[in-house]
C-alpha cells in the first residue's frame, strides 16, 4: 500500500530533427512573392477555365450521344472530373462563386450518375451560371444576385435528386 512508482522518462531519438536542422527564420518576402505570382497566374485563370468549360460541356453533349448506360456514365464521370478541377481553382483566383456553381454540379453528378438518369438540363444551367460568372468576370461572392444563382441551383439540384428519391 505505501510503495511509490519510480518511473523513468525516455526521450527517443529524433533523427529527422538532425537531418532537418534547427528552426530557420522565414524569408519575409515569401508570402508576398507567392501572392504576387498566384496575381499573375490569375490573369491566365479566366482562359483557363474556359477552356475546362468548353471540354466540360463537350463532354455533356456527348452524354446525350451515348450508345448505352455504361457510355453515359464514363462520359459523366469525365465530365465531374473537370468540373471537380473548376471547382478546385475558382476560389484561389478569387471567384468562390465558380467555386460554388461547380460544386453543386459535381454533387448532382456524383449523386445521379450511376442511375442513368442525370438530368442534363441541370447540367446546363449549372454550365450557363459558369459562363456568365465567367464573362461578367464576377469575383468575389457576387453578392445578392450571386446569392440569387447559388440559392436557384441549390433548390435545382435538391428538386432533382428529390424526384430520383435521393436526398443531398
Amino acid at each position: 500500500m505505501g510503495r511509490s512508482l519510480q518511473m523513468e522518462v525516455i526521450q527517443p531519438a529524433n533523427p529527422l530533427k538532425q537531418k532537418v536542422g534547427p528552426p530557420r527564420l522565414a524569408d519575409p518576402g515569401l508570402l508576398v512573392r507567392a501572392e504576387a505570382k498566384v496575381a499573375d497566374l490569375a490573369q491566365d485563370y479566366r482562359d483557363w477555365v474556359q477552356t475546362d468549360l468548353d471540354q466540360l460541356e463537350a463532354k455533356i453533349a456527348l452524354v446525350e450521344a451515348a450508345a448505352d448506360a455504361a457510355e453515359r456514365a464514363g462520359t459523366l464521370r469525365a465530365a465531374y472530373v473537370i468540373a471537380h478541377d473548376i471547382k478546385g481553382q475558382g476560389t484561389t483566383f478569387d471567384y468562390p462563386l465558380v467555386t460554388h456553381v461547380a460544386h453543386s454540379l459535381c454533387l448532382y453528378i456524383e449523386k445521379t450518375v450511376d442511375l442513368d438518369r442525370t438530368d442534363l438540363k441541370i447540367a446546363a444551367a449549372h454550365m450557363g451560371a459558369l459562363r456568365a460568372i465567367l464573362s461578367n468576370e464576377v469575383r468575389g461572392d457576387g453578392g445578392a444576385l450571386g446569392q440569387q444563382v447559388v440559392d436557384g441551383l441549390t433548390q435545382m439540384v435538391s428538386r432533382g435528386l428529390k424526384h430520383l428519391d435521393l436526398s443531398v
